[in-house]
């Protein structure tokens, strides 16, 4: 292992440490902590559960994955701990009954079912309270604009969005909700740009893949016509 990436081990340990502390000097026996957005290959830093049962003193204490809690959401979590990728702090707390409520949102967007996913995304954003979980709020609002693009509110969907990207730039559902609406508006070229964006981030994000398809027929097309009325 290279120094620049201990290093940047140890400030993620130091600053996940720090963010709990503050906010919980003393965590209840048997309480699990969740994980969100980690840094790829980061989690082995955290030696398991040792990392948590090691700063309170307690070997009953452990970590949950996101993915875990995704199966799992009725897991009584103490708080989630964020990675903040572009903005410090590094870590920030996420309120659990919050992300319930977001992953009930997806269920419901998952259905086509817009409007309870809107209450449900707008219960997510009243419930975390700490403004410093960028990811989480920008997760929110990009879902959000996704919800009102397909309800055909463009204007607000595109404002939801790009307040998405403010929060964090790598927000792929403000990006795929922006391809959406570059697409639905005919600006096939920067609905390509902003779907790549979203499966680059997501290679599995099969919704954005699908579009992309029909983005780039819609680009063959046009530049087939294009050529053939050069050639006349």
């Amino acid at each position: 292992m290279d120094f620049e990436r201990l290093a940047r081990l140890q400030m993620l340990m130091r600053d996940t440490r720090l963010m709990l502390k503050a906010h919980y000097p003393a965590l209840p026996h048997g309480a699990i902590v969740g994980q969100h957005y980690l840094p790829r290959l980061a989690e082995y830093a955290y030696g398991g559960s040792k990392a948590l049962q090691t700063w309170y003193r307690d070997s009953t204490l452990g970590w949950m994955r996101y993915a875990d809690f995704i199966t799992h959401p009725e897991t009584p979590l103490v708080v989630i701990a964020e990675f903040q990728p572009r903005h410090p702090p590094q870590m920030a707390p996420v309120n659990p009954a919050a992300m319930r409520q977001f992953l009930a949102g997806l269920d419901s967007m998952n259905h086509h079912n817009w409007t309870p996913a809107l209450e449900a995304l707008a219960r997510a954003e009243s419930l975390q309270r700490d403004t410093s979980a960028r990811v989480f709020r920008a997760e929110i609002w990009g879902e959000r604009a996704t919800c009102l693009m397909f309800m055909h509110k463009p204007r607000d969907a595109d404002y939801w969005a790009r307040r998405g990207l403010t929060l964090w730039h790598e927000n792929l559902y403000s990006h795929f909700a922006l391809g959406a609406l570059a697409y639905e508006a005919g600006d096939f070229d920067e609905a390509a740009v902003e779907l790549d964006s979203a499966i680059s981030l997501n290679t599995s994000f099969n919704a954005a893949r699908n579009l992309r398809d029909l983005v780039r027929t819609e680009i063959r097309s046009r530049d087939s016509a294009r050529a053939a009325q050069q050639r006349r």
